[in-house]
């Protein structure tokens, strides 16, 4: 069992995906084999746990996790690469279907 989006971008079962996400700033875009799944925008958290801690901050650094969901996971040619400008796609606050 699995859960898609509007667009079903994942390969056959035995297939590698690709998958590729974009940070910058307090944006994210998400990409499954070339398709642009998901832009999300002003990402923040709050600094301190607990009911009243307070404001909540943009994410604009921290820890790199990866998770599997359910289901075994794996990785191969990992890469992390910096930016210097804003890719377009994160430049505005919409996402795919949009």
């Amino acid at each position: 069992r699995r859960v898609t989006g509007a667009v079903d971008a994942e390969k056959a079962v035995g297939e590698w995906n690709t998958v590729e996400i974009v940070c910058y700033n307090d944006r994210v875009a998400h990409y499954l084999n070339g398709e642009l799944l998901l832009v999300a925008t002003d990402l923040r958290r709050t600094p301190d746990a607990g009911l009243d801690a307070g404001p909540s901050v943009p994410i604009t650094q921290g820890r790199i996790e990866f998770q599997s969901e359910g289901s075994e996971m794996f990785w191969r040619a990992m890469e992390i690469l910096p930016l210097d400008e804003m890719p377009p796609e994160l430049a505005t606050t919409s996402g795919p279907g949009s």
